[in-house]
């Protein structure tokens, strides 16, 4: 059942995808016997194991092409997002948001960041290139959300 709604999912997503003028690249996934039907599209986001790599501005344009089918697909998958810092976000005792451009001038990502990684991203300039990786990924007010991120570069 699971591997017909993933093809389901794929099918969705590429057409999303196509319409939208993008190019979409399939590939088999054997990561699992029972995986060796299923396909996984991407479209400038690669998955490598269980981590999912990709842009801020990528992940805005899947959430709003399908929401359900880019939820689907990064539940449960670590999610490695690059991207250009716009600002950060710092509430004493509370969490230190990092905020990525989108490619749209009225959305940014954000991202909620780890304790042991406030005052890295604390830091960060506007203009940066960053890269966090985020173990939860969502979509809020039309802007794509990570939590529990942790900065890599």
């Amino acid at each position: 059942m699971n591997t017909i709604r993933t093809q389901i999912l794929v099918i969705v997503a590429i057409t999303a995808l196509t319409a939208c003028g993008e190019t979409v690249e399939v590939k088999q996934s054997t990561n699992t016997p029972a995986a060796a039907s299923t396909a996984q599209a991407s479209a400038a986001a690669t998955t490598t194991g269980e981590t999912v790599t990709t842009t801020a501005t990528q992940l805005f344009n899947d959430f709003k092409a399908n929401e359900t089918a880019t939820k689907d697909s990064l539940t449960g998958k670590t999610v490695s997002v690059s991207g250009v810092v716009t600002s950060v976000d710092h509430v004493i005792d509370g969490p230190t948001i990092v905020h990525l451009a989108t490619g749209d001038d009225l959305t940014e990502a954000h991202f909620v960041i780890i304790d042991s990684d406030k005052a890295r991203a604390s830091a960060l300039q506007s203009g940066t290139q960053v890269t966090l990786s985020c173990p939860k990924i969502s979509r809020e007010f039309d802007a794509p959300k990570g939590e529990d991120c942790t900065l890599l570069k």
